[in-house]
């Protein structure tokens, strides 16, 4: 789903589920927080955002299907004719 990965090497995320993905983000939040080399805290950072990134956009597009199930989407809330 993310089109524009801040990491050149960040795998296509797509690929993973929701789970994996959350997985790994606290990992790599662990990763960063133990880190000392600020070159390599720089690197975790880049990865980091490329998964909370994802996170967001799968959390979004779930919030609108669910908005949609329900009938509480705006879709229908203006008429206009």
């Amino acid at each position: 789903m993310t089109v524009n990965n801040i990491h050149p090497m960040t795998q296509d995320l797509s690929e993973l589920s929701t789970t994996e993905v959350e997985a790994k983000v606290n990992e790599l939040r662990k990763k960063y927080l133990s880190a000392r080399n600020p070159q390599i805290k720089n690197q975790i950072f880049y990865f980091l955002t490329d998964y909370q990134e994802e996170l967001k956009m799968r959390y979004a597009k779930e919030k609108i299907e669910m908005d949609k199930q329900t009938g509480n989407d705006l879709d229908n809330l203006i008429n206009i004719e």
